[in-house]
């Protein structure tokens, strides 16, 4: 089944599809144990995706993620695994917001990764705080210089702080 969105440029969106990574990400599930369920026929496996990507069906992963999602979210998720950036960074957002930060920065790093600088900012504050990822100060300034770079508001309001805290005796 296909909705008949078409990113600019891509493909046509699969909404009955979502990749075998994008899915561990989502559920926090091992890659073998989800591969174990495609062959003991609990969870139905799609032809392989333009970029040979091992597709799994959406509506199966979808009860294996514990976030309450709505048909926007589900849409976005799908736009955000077609590789939109900005989708991603959103996607990224509503994990963090819902606690699932190794699935935000999963989503995150896809976004960055393609100059997203929300998703920049976002990364730096994870590895700030330690959450989704082991704490790291110097990745936390680098990602938070990289959005700031690229004219984020509040990545540009941190590292002003950063940079008045640094003068200060």
């Amino acid at each position: 089944m296909h909705d008949g969105l078409e990113p600019e440029g891509g493909p046509e969106l699969r909404s009955d599809a979502i990749s075998l990574e994008a899915a561990i990400a989502m559920t926090g599930i091992s890659k073998r144990t989800l591969w174990r369920r495609v062959s003991d026929g609990t969870i139905a496996k799609h032809k392989e995706d333009a970029r040979g990507r091992a597709m799994l069906a959406f509506a199966q992963i979808v009860s294996l993620i514990k976030l309450e999602l709505s048909d926007e979210d589900l849409h976005m998720i799908v736009k955000a695994d077609s590789g939109d950036a900005n989708s991603q960074a959103d996607v990224g957002g509503m994990f963090f917001v819902a606690g699932h930060f190794d699935a935000a920065v999963y989503w995150f790093d896809l976004a960055a990764a393609q100059g997203n600088a929300d998703a920049m900012q976002w990364l730096g504050n994870c590895h700030a705080s330690g959450l989704g990822v082991p704490k790291d100060d110097s990745l936390a300034i680098m990602w938070i210089a990289k959005a700031a770079s690229l004219g984020h508001p509040v990545a540009c309001q941190q590292i002003q702080g950063m940079r008045a805290g640094c003068s200060e005796p």
